[in-house]
């Protein structure tokens, strides 16, 4: 097919040049080969209409022959669509926009058509196309809903007024439009109070609320000075270091407490539809003051911990390939092994025992280096100068992906709002590597070549040192510095290849030595910084 392809590309191109029925047959033949049978049977027809009289006997006999064959293998097709710049799609392949200029001529058979317009419901519908049989489809494009219903009803006999996205917009029952998306219901009387109720409202669709009304509500909201520090009310924990919620309305016990702090204890009235603003700043306590200056800023370390990573990596002493180790083997004049460099994405998850926590890292990666290498048609291996024709440049793009995962000890040493952090294990990776090669000789032939490659399974050294600080009382930001050391053996080679050519049009091929590389080989050193997401203690 490639050959025919090629051919019709230069049929067509001298028949642009210089029309005449001798490169019309060509074109249509090529057509006819590659099975484009709609666009042979037309180019059939063009040719005879044009070129009856300057064809020789046996092109018009072929002609005709293969235009009665294709007339036998063609169906006609009309699609007629409601609205116009429509586009017509036969088997996911546009055919036109509408109005169409004429019916479509569709090998026989079974086909998918399609219509598609911004704005309208998408056309589908499969026909089937006979020869001699015309067929026609009628599209009516029917547009798309922009807006989406609501209906609020009670679930009771409450007289509620309905609030959309904090707007009053009427008594239940309620009914409107809204845009398509999110939106918060929620419904107040003098007595009573609905929730608020997140809905996701779509084009054209008729959703119904229901609104359970209560008691009312106010909202309390607790601010720490130094968002350290566990909030209770009314003997419930309900949170850390700040709070903001809904409560009914009327006197509430807030407490708030934290370790070698005196705790702060207060009755506090929610009104309702108001907020109460509480601010409270904890005091040292008065006993036990090495243990409070032990505590500062009140991060421990036990407990369970996670986070997460996003990182570059660089390998410093290079990955060991063939351009970079053994330039000479090849052949080249001159090789450039490039710099490696990647990006790595990782998380974990442990347990602390201050000051000491030991974890299970997971991390998945990968990393390239394109290499170069020269050569000048003459200075070449000694065991086979010939590698070394003809005189070009060649380009490769070495790739490798994989993960991994480490049982690691860390320990964390706190300084007020920071502490350091170090982390050491080991554990497994897998990783495949792929190779890629452009090649562009000084006369303008060009060849490219891949290998699909190959993996490795090798054991892993992790070693992480980060600095942390805290952002609120369970999340802390770090940056720091990955190393990652494993062994990529020495088995990482692509497959020597001896049918690589190098082509150019009008030029006969050149054979191009292609050995075999070594993506990479022994210890890879990874290194590189990272910004991380702690959680935890």
């Amino acid at each position: 097919a490639n050959q025919w392809d090629q051919a019709l590309a230069a049929f067509e191109k001298a028949h642009q040049a210089k029309p005449s029925g001798a490169t019309a047959i060509r074109a249509a033949n090529a057509l006819y080969q590659l099975d484009r049978l709609s666009e042979a049977q037309q180019a059939y027809r063009t040719l005879l209409d044009a070129y009856d009289k300057t064809l020789f006997n046996r092109d018009k006999t072929t002609a005709r022959k293969r235009l009665e064959e294709l007339n036998g293998k063609i169906g006609s097709l009309t699609v007629r669509v409601s609205e116009k710049g429509a586009t017509v799609l036969i088997d996911g392949t546009p055919a036109g926009t509408s109005p169409l200029a004429a019916a479509l001529q569709v090998p026989v058979g079974d086909h998918q058509v399609e219509v598609k317009k911004g704005g309208f419901r998408s056309y589908a519908k499969t026909v089937k196309l006979t020869p001699g049989a015309p067929v026609t489809i009628e599209v009516l494009l029917q547009e798309l809903a922009t807006v989406g219903h609501i209906k609020v009803t009670a679930a009771g006999d409450e007289a509620l007024t309905v609030l959309i996205d904090g707007t009053e917009v009427g008594p239940v029952p309620y009914k409107g439009q809204l845009e398509p998306g999110s939106h918060k219901i929620a419904g107040t009387s003098e007595q009573l109070e609905a929730p608020a109720q997140t809905v996701i409202i779509e084009a054209g669709e008729l959703l119904d609320v229901v609104l359970e009304a209560g008691a009312r509500t106010g909202t309390l909201e607790v601010r720490l000075t130094d968002e350290v520090g566990t909030i209770l009310v009314d003997g419930t924990q309900v949170g850390k270091g700040n709070f903001q919620g809904r409560l009914p309305a009327g006197a509430h016990t807030l407490r708030v407490t934290r370790e070698g702090y005196e705790p702060f204890e207060k009755t506090v009235k929610v009104v309702a539809a108001d907020v109460h603003v509480e601010t409270v700043s904890l005091q040292k306590a008065t006993s036990g003051d090495a243990q409070a200056e032990q505590e500062e800023g009140d991060w421990t370390f036990d407990g369970l911990y996670g986070g997460l990573q996003l990182g570059a990596m660089f390998l410093p002493t290079h990955t060991g390939h063939t351009l970079d180790t053994a330039c000479d083997t090849t052949g080249a004049t001159s090789c450039d092994g490039g710099l490696p460099a990647g990006a790595t994405i990782g998380g974990f998850i442990g347990y602390a025992f201050a000051p000491v926590g030991f974890e299970l890292l997971v991390v998945g990666g990968a990393d390239m280096v394109e290499p170069t290498a020269s050569f000048d048609g003459t200075t070449g291996s000694d065991i086979n100068p010939l590698v070394a024709q003809p005189e070009r440049e060649e380009e490769f793009i070495i790739g490798r992906f994989g993960g991994g995962g480490a049982l690691r000890a860390r320990v964390l040493i706190p300084i007020d709002r920071f502490r350091l952090s170090g982390a050491l294990g080991a554990g497994l990776a897998y990783r495949h590597m792929i190779l890629g090669r452009t090649v562009t000789a000084s006369d303008g032939r060009e060849a490219e070549t891949s290998d699909g490659g190959t993996g490795y399974l090798t054991p892993v050294l992790s070693f992480e040192f980060s600095a942390q600080v805290r952002v609120t009382g369970s999340a802390a930001l770090a940056l720091g510095l990955n190393l990652w050391l494993e062994h990529a053996g020495n088995d990482m080679k692509t497959a020597a290849e001896g049918d690589v050519m190098l082509t150019k049009d009008g030029q006969l091929p050149h054979p191009l030595a292609t050995p075999a590389y070594d993506m990479a080989t022994g210890t890879q050193l990874y290194m590189g910084p990272f910004l991380g997401l702690q959680l935890g203690p």
